[in-house]
């Protein structure tokens, strides 16, 4: 088990209240409550930072490449899910890459 270290918090009197009360029916303190808490709330928001992180590598890696899966290609996977493992998801589609002649319109070509 990790080491431990002392983290004081200013909370609401009747945030407090609310706590003791749960903790006394849990059979538990309100300390390792409220450590459990700030844990979840910590692994939380380190999951939502590596996937906003996941979102930006996606999208830098299509700016630079111009590859993407079209909505109906992720429908069809979801429908499927066999077909959701990585590899069998890049080898069952073709890559769809914009046309270089029509960069500035929607068009697509397939690859």
């Amino acid at each position: 088990m990790a080491a431990t270290v002392p983290l004081s918090i200013r909370i609401d009197q009747s945030l407090k209240d609310r706590l003791n009360k749960i903790a006394r029916l849990q059979k538990r303190s309100a300390h390792s409550l409220a450590s459990q808490a700030v844990e979840k709330l910590v692994e939380e928001h380190e999951k939502l930072q590596a996937w906003n992180q996941s979102c930006a590598d996606s999208f830098n890696e299509y700016k630079e490449t111009g590859l993407h899966v079209t909505q109906d290609e992720v429908d069809a996977s979801a429908l499927a899910p066999s077909r959701l493992k990585c590899h069998r998801l890049a080898s069952g589609h073709q890559a769809m890459r914009r046309s270089r002649s029509r960069e500035s319109g929607s068009g697509v070509t397939r690859r």
